[in-house]
């Protein structure tokens, strides 16, 4: 294989991995301030307080939408991680457990 078309390949998957590796941070944060907005109205929830039920209810489904998309952008860091790591002929150093579960997903 040409090593400028493996350089091309290992920037393209590690680029990726970085967007991926952004995109988990940002959404762990989101969650973590969904949740904490949510404890906030449930502590406040009274018969005189009757916008923090809905407010309770809306920031879980957010929060909830968001773990859910996290954990979607680790696979996908982890995948393309994995892929740069073999386009840089560094397969070996990944861990076995990993390289058995995730060799299958990943284009030769």
């Amino acid at each position: 294989m040409d090593s400028e078309l493996l350089l091309e390949r290992y920037a393209v998957a590690d680029s990726l991995a970085m967007h991926f590796q952004t995109a988990t941070d940002r959404a762990r944060r989101s969650l973590l301030t969904l949740t904490a907005l949510a404890a906030f109205a449930y502590n406040f929830h009274d018969s005189t307080c009757q916008w923090s039920l809905p407010f309770y209810l809306v920031a879980l489904i957010l929060a909830w939408m968001v773990w859910d998309q996290s954990g979607r952008f680790k696979m996908r860091h982890l995948d393309t991680r994995a892929l740069a790591g073999r386009n840089a002929g560094t397969d070996g150093m990944a861990p076995g457990r990993y390289r058995r579960r995730r060799c299958r997903l990943l284009p030769v």
